[in-house]
């Protein structure tokens, strides 16, 4: 399944862009123990800012989460 989120034509008229933002995720929630969790994500985006002329991005990230 595909999602797709467009912008007002007020928007695509001040901006010039009659693209869409297109964002997938990838994400897991690893238990390290009962205290400590790994969150690591990688999303990819298509026309960042719905600029068809901007490269397609990889996006990596980490998240610790800590219970004390």
């Amino acid at each position: 399944m595909r999602w797709r989120a467009g912008f007002s034509s007020s928007y695509q008229s001040i901006y010039n862009s009659a693209s869409a933002e297109t964002a997938y995720e990838l994400t897991y929630n690893l238990s390290v123990n009962d205290h400590a969790r790994i969150h690591p994500a990688v999303q990819y985006v298509s026309h960042p800012s719905g600029d068809a002329s901007l490269a397609h991005v990889w996006l990596g990230q980490l998240r610790i989460e800590l219970a004390l």
